[in-house]
Formats: structure tokens, C-alpha cells, sequence
């Protein structure tokens, strides 16, 4: 399994669990809708008083976890980007190119992040021999 397969299974995803940090240390985490780039970049939208944004704004490090026990798992580090103005747009767009299905629920307070990973390490236990790769960006 390689840095390609990776990607093709992760573009294949729609939801991931986003883990952020509190200003005092502790973590929160929430599940998201997720599109994913052919550059690693992995795109969501929220709303701007979530304890995401808030978290965000104060910290960028943050994990990403997409898949589960009955298909591989990934794990990401990295950092989660708040944009704004025209990356804004951009990444909205990009967004609604993958999952168009989503125009509903993107609205005008509607915030924009990208998740920008730094490590990854995904985990196949469903066959006989598991396969792990570990990747650092």
C-alpha cells in the first residue's frame, strides 16, 4: 500500500472524527463531512460558534480519523486551517465540486477549514496479514 492508494481510499470517504485542543489541554472532538484533494488536503465546513472554530482559532494542531473496524482506518496529525476571503471561497467551491449534495448545508456563517496532515499511519487488520503504513508529509 502506498502514498497513491492511500489517497484513492481516503477520496473515497465522506465522514472523518476531527479531534482539536481546548485553550487548558483538553481534547474535543466532532464528526465531520470531509472532501478530499489530490494534493492531501482534506476540506470541511462548520459553523462559526462551535468549539471547533474556537479551538481552532486558538490552536491549529489537530488529528483527523477516517474509517473503522470493518474497512482500514487512517489517522492523521497535522494542522486544521481556518480560511478566509477568497481560499475561503476556494475551498467551498472545491467542496461542492466533490459533494455537491452538500449545497444545502453550507450557509452564509458557514466557516471553511483545511485539514493539512503532517503524519498518517493507516491500519488494515481485516486480512490475514495486516498491513500498516506509516507516512510522514
Amino acid at each position: 500500500m502506498d502514498k497513491n492508494q492511500i489517497l484513492e481510499f481516503v477520496k473515497k470517504q465522506t465522514l472523518a472524527v476531527l479531534s482539536t485542543v481546548t485553550p487548558d489541554s483538553k481534547s474535543q472532538s466532532a464528526v465531520m463531512a470531509i472532501a478530499v484533494t489530490n494534493n492531501w488536503q482534506i476540506l470541511m465546513s462548520t459553523e462559526a460558534e462551535t468549539r471547533k472554530v474556537s479551538n481552532l482559532k486558538n490552536n491549529p494542531s489537530s488529528s483527523l480519523i477516517i474509517g473503522g473496524l470493518e474497512s482500514p482506518s487512517i489517522q492523521l496529525d497535522g494542522q486544521t486551517i481556518i480560511t478566509s476571503g477568497p481560499e475561503a471561497e476556494s475551498v467551498k467551491a472545491q467542496i461542492l465540486a466533490i459533494h455537491p449534495d452538500t449545497k444545502d448545508y453550507l450557509t452564509s456563517t458557514s466557516v471553511f477549514l483545511k485539514f493539512i496532515p503532517s503524519w498518517l499511519r493507516y491500519s488494515d487488520f481485516s486480512q490475514s496479514s495486516p498491513v500498516v503504513v506509516e507516512i510522514n508529509f
